[in-house]
């Protein structure tokens, strides 16, 4: 083969693996970073609340499959996630006491300090660029289509679909989570299906109550299915370790 079409062919593949490299590996990357850093802050603000570990990504996990199920972008999904991990990055005006306090606040300045969060979060992520899209989620997920939520008292279609699909997620996740001020009543997850249908057409407006069903019907099977290749796995390094002495009693069978 002539050395100048052997160049060329070399040249040529260097050259797509750069595009590949550039348009679709780079992108993934930085978007991984993006999340990553994302977790890390969740889990940061988290650290004030020990009893909620965990809670901002199983929320955003909910909130992804909703997502999928509604029919969203790529895009679009990755910006509610974002919205999940870091709705609760307000509390970080909270004080101390107040987010770990053992009782139900009856106090009304205390409730109200600790209601403003989700205002102090929104202003945080609508001064970001790339989360400012993902702030409406945030600023009204505590609003309930009964009007009867907080801080702005919004209702019925004033709510946008996003926060509702986090409002839903976020307390199924913290209503089956024990919490300092009713230690060991979290409620199982029969109770907490029971109390979603009950809230709808108050709390949450029946399309999205269905997306969550799926969305919780998707998140069980995977985890059944985890579940199952955990299983099947041990299965199978069980007989690998017992290999001779199978091998040994086909032998006298044989």
């Amino acid at each position: 083969m002539d050395s100048t079409l052997i160049a060329d062919v070399v040249a040529a593949t260097a050259f797509m693996s750069a595009l590949l490299a550039i348009f679709f590996y780079l992108p993934w990357r930085i978007r991984h970073s993006y999340r990553q850093t994302f977790i890390a802050i969740a889990r940061a603000v988290e650290a004030r609340e020990p009893h909620l570990l965990g809670h901002a990504e199983q929320t955003a996990r909910y909130v992804v499959l909703m997502a999928r199920w509604r029919g969203l972008s790529f895009a679009e999904t990755r910006r509610l996630e974002y919205a999940a991990l870091l709705h609760g990055i307000g509390k970080v005006s909270v004080p101390y006491g107040l987010l770990n306090s053992p009782a139900c606040l009856t106090v009304p300045t205390d409730r109200f300090v600790l209601r403003d969060y989700v205002r102090v979060g929104a202003a945080i992520l609508d001064a970001i660029p790339i989360l400012s899209p993902a702030a409406d989620a945030v600023r009204y997920h505590h609003e309930y289509v009964d009007g009867s939520g907080y801080p702005f008292g919004r209702y019925g279609k004033d709510i946008p679909v996003d926060a509702q699909m986090l409002c839903i997620a976020s307390e199924y996740v913290a209503m089956t989570t024990p919490r300092l001020y009713r230690a060991g009543l979290a409620l199982t997850l029969a109770e907490a299906d029971a109390y979603l249908r009950a809230q709808i057409g108050r709390r949450y407006s029946a399309p999205v109550a269905a997306l969550f069903r799926w969305a919780k019907a998707t998140e069980r099977l995977r985890l059944a299915l985890l579940r199952f290749g955990r299983y099947a796995l041990h299965f199978v390094l069980k007989l690998v370790s017992h290999r001779p002495r199978l091998m040994r009693l086909s032998r006298r069978v044989l």
